[in-house]
């Protein structure tokens, strides 16, 4: 993704391999580094071929400058034909306690990636803070242009009936005991999906870090993980990505 041109507000999305040359050099630029671990395409274009990305992303590769690639918001098909020309190692998608579009037999993404051997990097598992349990007036995101004012899931008309079901997973963390947080039962929860699911929560604190990591030592039974699911069933407003257009998306056949 870049800015568009002429300074306009938002961002272009360009898969193209061209640009997917420009951006690494400019990435390995300001890293001071020769290659990078991971490349991510974060957004198809819905323009470019899938393979002629993947293409240009392999020759890359090849030259010593990416170990391993990725993709972000693809559909099971885009991941397929990515794959066929050179292995995806994973793929970066919304995965929560508040949003399962992945497993859906509509996207049929997590399905695809388990069958490719692609692993799952689960980006807002904290559906954007509200499993955190501390969202609970339009006060507490809407200062200083905080982004999460325009989530679906945070309007007025959808707070009272997400809350609630905040409050529920509350309540299962608490009976577990041993100072549970909601966000931690989120987190196992999520974790308890498959160790080929990674989670990358957003953390400006320390304690935050920490309490993050104990998470992964916390044992959600098989009941606690089913109610979990069903309450997720409650959720209303839907995912932001789903408005940007470019969700799971597809590309023009080669």
């Amino acid at each position: 993704m870049k800015s568009k041109p002429g300074g306009e507000p938002g961002l272009l999305i360009d898969s193209s391999p061209d640009y997917c040359h420009k951006s690494l050099e400019k990435s390995l630029k300001r890293l001071g580094q020769v290659y990078v671990d991971l490349y991510y395409v974060h957004r198809l274009d819905k323009i470019t071929p899938i393979e002629k990305t993947i293409e240009a992303m392999a020759e890359l590769k090849n030259a010593g400058k990416i170990r391993y690639l990725g993709l972000s918001e693809c559909s099971a098909e885009s991941l397929r034909r990515a794959h066929a020309v050179s292995p995806i190692t994973c793929i970066q998608v919304e995965y929560s306690a508040f949003c399962l579009a992945i497993e859906s037999p509509q996207t049929s993404l997590l399905e695809v990636a388990r069958e490719l051997g692609v692993a799952i990097v689960a980006y807002s598992p904290m559906g954007n803070g509200f499993l955190t349990g501390k969202l609970r007036i339009p006060g507490d995101f809407t200062k200083d242009g905080d982004l999460r004012a325009a989530l679906p899931w945070l309007k007025e008309e959808n707070l009272a009936k997400n809350l609630a079901v905040v409050d529920k997973i509350t309540e299962i963390a608490k009976a577990k005991g041993e100072n549970i947080s909601t966000a931690q039962l989120a987190l196992a929860w999520l974790l308890a999906q498959g160790d080929d699911i990674f989670a990358i929560p957003g953390t400006r604190r320390i304690e935050h870090m920490v309490e993050n990591l104990d998470s992964m030592s916390i044992k959600v039974s098989a009941e606690e993980e089913k109610v979990v699911r069903v309450l997720s069933q409650a959720v209303v407003g839907g995912r932001m990505q789903a408005r940007s257009g470019y969700d799971f998306a597809d590309t023009p056949p080669l």
